[in-house]
Protein backbone atom coordinates (compact mmCIF):
# COMPACT_ATOMS: atom_id res chain seq x y z
CA UNK A 1 0.00 0.00 0.00
CA UNK A 2 3.06 2.57 0.58
CA UNK A 3 4.27 1.72 -2.71
CA UNK A 4 1.24 2.71 -4.57
CA UNK A 5 0.75 5.65 -2.61
CA UNK A 6 4.42 6.35 -3.69
CA UNK A 7 3.56 6.00 -6.94
CA UNK A 8 0.68 7.85 -7.44
CA UNK A 9 2.53 10.98 -5.77
CA UNK A 10 5.87 10.54 -8.07
CA UNK A 11 3.75 9.97 -11.22
CA UNK A 12 2.30 13.65 -10.28
CA UNK A 13 5.24 15.12 -9.68
CA UNK A 14 6.39 14.07 -13.11
CA UNK A 15 3.21 15.29 -14.94
CA UNK A 16 3.34 18.99 -13.38
CA UNK A 17 7.28 19.17 -14.03
CA UNK A 18 6.26 17.75 -17.72
CA UNK A 19 3.56 20.55 -18.10
CA UNK A 20 5.29 23.20 -16.74
CA UNK A 21 8.25 22.71 -18.45
CA UNK A 22 5.83 22.17 -21.95
CA UNK A 23 4.29 25.93 -21.19
CA UNK A 24 8.01 27.54 -20.40
CA UNK A 25 9.27 26.34 -23.97
CA UNK A 26 6.84 27.80 -25.89
CA UNK A 27 6.06 30.85 -24.30
CA UNK A 28 9.93 31.73 -24.03
CA UNK A 29 10.19 32.96 -27.33
CA UNK A 30 8.00 36.44 -26.52
CA UNK A 31 7.11 36.13 -30.39
CA UNK A 32 3.27 35.96 -31.00
CA UNK A 33 2.43 33.60 -33.74
CA UNK A 34 1.76 34.08 -37.24
CA UNK A 35 -1.35 34.01 -39.40
CA UNK A 36 -1.50 33.63 -43.07
CA UNK A 37 -4.20 36.08 -45.03
CA UNK A 38 -5.23 35.69 -48.50
CA UNK A 39 -6.63 38.01 -50.82
CA UNK A 40 -5.73 40.47 -53.86
CA UNK A 41 -3.50 43.81 -53.30
CA UNK A 42 -6.03 46.93 -53.59
CA UNK A 43 -2.90 49.49 -53.57
CA UNK A 44 0.92 48.96 -52.74
CA UNK A 45 3.45 51.52 -51.72
CA UNK A 46 7.11 51.34 -50.28
CA UNK A 47 5.76 51.00 -46.67
CA UNK A 48 3.33 48.31 -47.17
CA UNK A 49 0.08 46.86 -48.91
CA UNK A 50 -3.64 47.46 -48.76
CA UNK A 51 -5.44 43.29 -49.02
CA UNK A 52 -9.06 43.21 -48.94
CA UNK A 53 -9.37 46.64 -47.39
CA UNK A 54 -6.79 45.89 -44.93
CA UNK A 55 -3.60 47.90 -44.33
CA UNK A 56 -0.16 46.01 -43.80
CA UNK A 57 3.63 46.96 -43.41
CA UNK A 58 6.73 45.14 -44.97
CA UNK A 59 9.15 44.08 -42.06
CA UNK A 60 12.78 44.61 -42.43
CA UNK A 61 13.71 41.64 -44.15
CA UNK A 62 10.07 40.59 -45.78
CA UNK A 63 10.36 37.09 -48.68
CA UNK A 64 8.93 37.16 -51.48
CA UNK A 65 7.35 34.06 -53.25
CA UNK A 66 5.76 33.11 -55.97
CA UNK A 67 3.52 29.97 -56.71
CA UNK A 68 3.57 28.79 -60.48
CA UNK A 69 1.25 25.89 -61.93
CA UNK A 70 3.13 23.88 -64.72
CA UNK A 71 1.90 20.81 -65.80
CA UNK A 72 -0.66 19.94 -63.36
CA UNK A 73 2.15 20.78 -60.67
CA UNK A 74 2.56 23.72 -58.61
CA UNK A 75 5.82 25.13 -58.00
CA UNK A 76 7.23 27.95 -55.61
CA UNK A 77 9.70 30.16 -57.16
CA UNK A 78 11.50 33.27 -56.49
CA UNK A 79 9.26 36.59 -56.49
CA UNK A 80 9.67 39.88 -57.03
CA UNK A 81 8.44 43.30 -55.32
CA UNK A 82 7.33 44.03 -59.06
CA UNK A 83 4.59 41.96 -59.17
CA UNK A 84 3.22 43.02 -55.80
CA UNK A 85 1.00 45.32 -57.40
CA UNK A 86 -2.91 46.16 -57.80
CA UNK A 87 -5.18 43.04 -58.86
CA UNK A 88 -2.65 40.80 -57.63
CA UNK A 89 -3.64 37.24 -55.38
CA UNK A 90 -1.74 37.16 -52.58
CA UNK A 91 -1.05 34.88 -49.30
CA UNK A 92 0.55 37.33 -46.34
CA UNK A 93 2.28 35.34 -43.61
CA UNK A 94 1.86 38.48 -41.03
CA UNK A 95 1.79 39.01 -37.45
CA UNK A 96 -0.10 41.68 -36.35
CA UNK A 97 -0.10 44.40 -39.20
CA UNK A 98 3.47 43.45 -40.33
CA UNK A 99 4.33 41.20 -43.14
CA UNK A 100 7.16 39.12 -43.19
CA UNK A 101 6.43 36.72 -46.32
CA UNK A 102 4.32 37.17 -49.22
CA UNK A 103 3.65 34.80 -51.93
CA UNK A 104 2.09 35.69 -55.16
CA UNK A 105 -0.39 33.09 -56.79
CA UNK A 106 0.62 33.36 -60.19
CA UNK A 107 -1.39 30.61 -61.29
CA UNK A 108 -4.82 32.80 -60.67
CA UNK A 109 -4.20 35.66 -62.75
Amino acid sequence: MFRGFVLIIFSAMLFVDATSYARSTTTSSGRSYHKYYSGVVQSSSNEGIVVNDRNFLYSANVKIKAHEKRNNTFREVAGNMNEVRSGAHVVLKVEGSNIYEIIIERWKQ
